[in-house]
């Protein structure tokens, strides 16, 4: 197996994946576990059943959330799909726990929240499903690399993006799926964006729902004290239905960053693409334009 380092831990041995959101049906390939050597591991719940589309019920999907964190572990989530934010409800986590977690789409209300209240380090990263691929010298492998095979804790790179507005953004990084970030406003489980980078990504919505998903995030507290908004890709995100207008996506976040006046970055790869680059949440980063291209700057969540 592959060692996964940790600034404190040193390193990380035991591998779990954790399916706290919708059904996996089979555990026998995965391109991450593939990159890791094969490494064995242990199944939170153990056993993996349909459950109206869920891994489980709520009750045994708390208690694996809570149970593969009774020791530092490199935990990976199975997938996305819808239950995270469920598995949440009555969780109570020591404040002293440690490990490390990398999911992304539905787990982004996981991976920010375990990151405000515990020591484990969060990343919006690779699952267990997903992708389907590992390519060399890729965003994800160098990313991955870095932050996880090597003591180095930082990942440093460019891509072909650009500044919306202004032209430089430095900070601690938070976000993840948009329509999962809208969906905590009012819960226990809210992001504070008070001082903030932001990063957003989402899949197969309309965009007159990104635009009122977009408009609900502006109207959160504090979404003024934002130190900048890193938007990744908006995969299959169209005009549709016919009746409901002709928002482009680009042109709409355009007209939205213009209006609030926030740094903001677009074309990260960032989302539900093969590619994209691991994100630490809490990790301090830093966005430059550099001509054509954006450079970025990621250092390991300091939460831990």
């Amino acid at each position: 197996m592959t060692k996964v380092f940790h600034p404190k831990l040193k390193k990380i041995e035991d591998v779990a994946v954790l399916s706290v959101a919708s059904f996996h049906k089979s555990f026998k390939e995965s391109a991450l576990l593939d990159f890791l050597q094969n490494p064995s591991f242990i199944k939170f719940p153990e056993s993996i059943t349909n459950y109206d589309g869920f891994s489980c019920d709520d009750l045994l999907r708390q208690k694996a959330l809570i149970n593969c964190f009774d020791k530092p572990r490199f935990v990976i989530a199975s997938r996305g799909g819808y239950g995270s934010i469920r598995s949440l409800i009555n969780c109570h986590f020591s404040k002293d726990l440690e490990g490390v977690l990398t999911g992304f789409s539905d787990l982004t209300v996981l991976i920010n929240y375990l990151s405000k209240n515990t020591k484990i380090a969060c990343f919006h990263g690779p699952m267990f499903s997903y992708p389907n691929k590992w390519k060399k010298s890729s965003y994800l492998e160098k990313s991955f690399q870095s932050f996880f095979c090597s003591d180095n804790f930082n990942y440093e790179d460019s891509f072909e993006g650009k500044f919306i507005c202004g032209n430089l953004i430095e900070g601690k990084l938070y976000g993840g799926n948009l329509s999962v970030i809208c969906s905590m406003i009012g819960t226990p489980f809210e992001l504070d964006l008070d001082g903030i980078v932001l990063f957003l990504e989402e899949i197969n919505e309309p965009t007159y729902n990104i635009d009122r998903m977009l408009t609900q995030l502006s109207l959160q507290k504090n979404f003024k004290k934002l130190k900048g908004l890193v938007f990744g890709q908006f995969t299959n995100c169209v005009s549709r239905p016919k009746d409901c207008g002709d928002l482009e996506i680009f042109p709409m976040v355009k007209s939205f960053v213009k209006e609030w006046n926030i740094p903001a970055v677009w074309g990260a790869p960032i989302g539900h693409i093969e590619d994209f680059m691991v994100m630490p949440i809490s990790g301090e980063s830093l966005w430059k334009q550099e001509k054509n291209k954006v450079s970025v700057r990621l250092g390991y969540p300091t939460n831990i």
